[in-house]
């Protein structure tokens, strides 16, 4: 039986069809569900290629270097001791990766989130004063960055470009930011 036939006798009887067009389905289905579980060489290889294809066409050109040897900044004993407790106030991160910046990194990526405002900012410093002594701390004069943290994150850089969009610094009350920060 050649395909023209099959066709015809499956278009006589249009049920059948159906039938065959579910079951062909199933299979195909399990097939693949076989595939997943057991993940054959092949198809590794062929995910990778795939993979490899999708960041080729994220934008970086062939021109791009690609860093040899990278760099992993780490929070150590000896960082602590001569910075305090973890976590560090925004300002000390934000002064930190301008280091690093400076210093001619091509990239930054952190694996942090920042989901609730800065205590250790003067605004919330104050704030604290205020409420369990009752007395109003004066900083006049000071200016509003100094005042608030969050507006001097790392992704609050100005001039920054090696930053990854990954670390966040939207407060827990609010989904937006406070301060609106440019993504770099």
């Amino acid at each position: 039986m050649d395909f023209l036939a099959v066709r015809k006798a499956l278009l006589a009887k249009p049920e059948r069809m159906y039938v065959w067009i579910f079951l062909s389905g199933i299979c195909v289905t399990i097939l693949l569900a076989v595939l997943d579980v057991y993940k054959p060489e092949f198809f590794r290889f062929l995910e990778y290629k795939l993979y490899d294809t999708q960041l080729r066409s994220s934008g970086l050109s062939k021109d791009t270097q690609t860093v040899k040897n990278p760099v992993i900044i780490d929070i150590d004993e000896k960082s602590l001791a001569q910075f305090g407790q973890w976590p560090w106030p925004r300002y000390r991160l934000a002064l930190l990766l301008k280091k690093i910046d400076d210093l001619g990194a091509s990239s930054v990526g952190m694996d942090m989130f920042f989901p609730e405002s800065d205590r250790t900012s003067l605004v919330s410093v104050q704030k604290d004063i205020e409420h369990e002594y009752r007395v109003r701390v004066n900083l006049e004069g000071i200016s509003p960055e100094m005042m608030d943290n969050d507006r001097r994150s790392p992704m609050c850089l100005p001039g920054a470009r090696s930053f990854w969009p990954t670390t966040s610094f939207l407060p827990a009350t609010t989904s937006s930011p406070r301060h609106a920060c440019p993504i770099l």
